[in-house]
C-alpha cells in the first residue's frame, strides 16, 4: 500500500518531521501536565505518556489510516488527533500568545479568551495545525520509506 509519496519526498521530511514532532510532543506534554494538574510524580508521568502517546499516535495515523476499515475505528482515530491538535493549541497559546517562560507549567485557570487577540490566536492555531500537517509527513514518510524497502 503506497502512501502516494516518493522516496526522495520521504527522505526530505525525516529531518524536519522528526524536529517539529519533538516540537509537538513538548506542547502535547505540557498541555497534559495543566490538564491533569500534575501535582506528583505519578502525575508527571502520566502526562508525559498521555502527550507523547497522542503525538505518537498523530505521527503514525498514516499507517493506521490505511489499515483501518471500520467507521468506528476511524471516528477514534480523528477524535485522538482532534485531542493531539487541542493539546498542542493550549500549548501554543499558553507559551507563545501569553509569553509564558518555557520553564513555567500551563494553568488552565489563568487561560482566558480575549477579543483584541483573536488575530494572534488564530496565528497559533495556524502554527499548530502546520505541525499537525508536518507530523503527518514524518509518518508518511517513515511508511513509505518501509514500503520502499519491503
Amino acid at each position: 500500500m503506497s502512501s502516494g509519496m516518493g522516496t526522495k519526498s520521504a527522505v526530505f521530511w525525516l529531518l524536519p518531521g522528526f524536529a517539529i514532532s519533538i516540537i509537538d510532543i513538548f506542547l502535547s506534554i505540557q498541555s497534559m501536565v495543566g490538564i491533569l494538574q500534575a501535582k506528583t510524580v505519578i502525575g508527571y508521568l502520566a502526562a508525559v505518556v498521555v502527550g507523547t502517546s497522542l503525538t505518537l499516535f498523530a505521527i503514525t495515523s498514516p499507517v493506521w489510516g490505511r489499515t483501518i476499515s471500520s467507521a468506528n475505528l476511524q471516528a477514534v482515530r480523528y477524535l485522538l488527533l482532534g485531542i493531539d491538535i487541542g493539546t498542542s493549541v493550549v500549548g501554543a497559546i499558553w507559551y507563545g500568545l501569553m509569553r509564558q517562560p518555557i520553564t513555567s507549567k500551563i494553568h488552565l485557570e489563568k487561560m482566558h479568551f480575549d477579543p483584541s487577540n483573536t488575530l494572534a490566536t488564530a496565528g497559533f492555531i495556524a502554527f499548530v495545525l502546520i505541525v499537525a500537517w508536518v507530523c503527518h509527513q514524518f509518518g508518511r514518510a517513515m511508511a513509505t520509506l518501509v514500503d520502499a524497502s519491503n
